[in-house]
């Protein structure tokens, strides 16, 4: 179903992140309605900055506005004045401090709002569908896409039946989640109605750094070893159980691990009760030293957690 779902709603967590950081048990509705607000607002006023995408983050009684264009200049002003304006426009439906962040997107081909956007401008100027496709495709694959698919629907040309016109080049993976895929959306307003205006680009597949990898060897490494020692005092505490209690069965220790423990130790949990049952009981009742210490050596089935020597004192038994 990846040609269904939205390209990023698939893949947030994964490779992509939320636009609106924020929690709250009461109050959301509110806060929900002042962030439509305020997009709509910064998309009405802002519409030749070229924005991308609009981020919000709410920290207490903090508002941080973050907003991705390609045209930063027509937002902030000379000296900042744009800017000013409007946080003051703004700060008139929100409450609490209001701070805006500007991030210029340096590569206005790659990013599929910004072509979706730049599309439905041609055919709001009747321009040709086709035409308007496949240019914006060549720039997008020629500054470094590895795919892109445009889409348009509505009544092009004046038609009366609506129809669907795109155009792909390259590949687009849609179910590998780690492709980073963009989206966009745009509508053209024209005199026989609307058209929508669809753009999907592949920018490369988003790898694991060397750093988190090494991260992540490591972290297991240290998981393995704190295994391999809970392990060690889990078995001699089986062993000792096993003496005092003569059991001969298993079931008793299960409750004893966690679920890793216990998988890595039923596989040989009945060798031991073999080993010490048959070969060592009868001289443990047998001998008369306190001092006598019995060896038990025994081989694990897993290559994982090779069990040590264990010694077991006669006396305390």
């Amino acid at each position: 179903m990846g040609q269904k779902v939205h390209p990023k709603g698939l893949r947030i967590g994964i490779i992509k992140d939320w636009d609106v950081k924020w929690f709250a048990k009461k109050g959301y509705a509110k806060n929900v309605y002042e962030d439509y607000k305020i997009r709509k607002y910064l998309k009405d006023n802002l519409r030749h900055a070229g924005i991308s995408c609009i981020e919000i983050e709410r920290i207490a009684d903090r508002v941080r506005i973050t907003i991705n264009c390609s045209r930063p200049g027509i937002v902030i002003g000379r000296k900042g004045a744009e800017v000013a304006k409007l946080k003051g426009k703004l700060a008139k439906f929100i409450k609490g401090d209001l701070q805006i962040k500007i991030i210029e997107v340096k590569v206005p081909e790659l990013d599929a709002q910004l072509v979706a956007e730049n599309i439905a401008e041609q055919l709001q100027r009747k321009g040709s569908v086709k035409r308007a496709m496949k240019q914006a495709a060549g720039r997008s694959m020629r500054i470094g896409a590895e795919g892109i698919k445009i889409s348009c629907s509505g009544r092009i040309g004046g038609a009366e039946i609506a129809r669907t016109e795109w155009h792909l080049e390259g590949r687009l993976p849609l179910h590998t989640l780690r492709a980073d895929i963009d989206y966009g959306l745009a509508e053209s307003n024209t005199t026989y109605g609307k058209i929508g205006v669809k753009v999907w680009i592949f920018r490369g597949e988003v790898l694991p750094s060397k750093d988190k990898l090494k991260e992540k060897n490591s972290q297991e490494q240290r998981t393995e070893a704190l295994a391999s020692e809970d392990i060690k005092k889990l078995t001699l505490s089986i062993i000792a159980r096993i003496f005092l209690g003569k059991i001969s069965t298993i079931l008793p220790f299960f409750p004893l691990s966690s679920p890793l423990i216990t998988n890595t130790l039923s596989p040989f949990l009945k060798l031991i009760l073999l080993l010490i049952k048959s070969l060592f009981l009868p001289l443990i009742y047998t001998t008369s030293e306190a001092s006598d210490i019995i060896f038990i050596k025994f081989l694990s089935l897993n290559s994982r957690a090779t069990a040590p020597n264990i010694l077991v004192p006669t006396g305390s038994f």
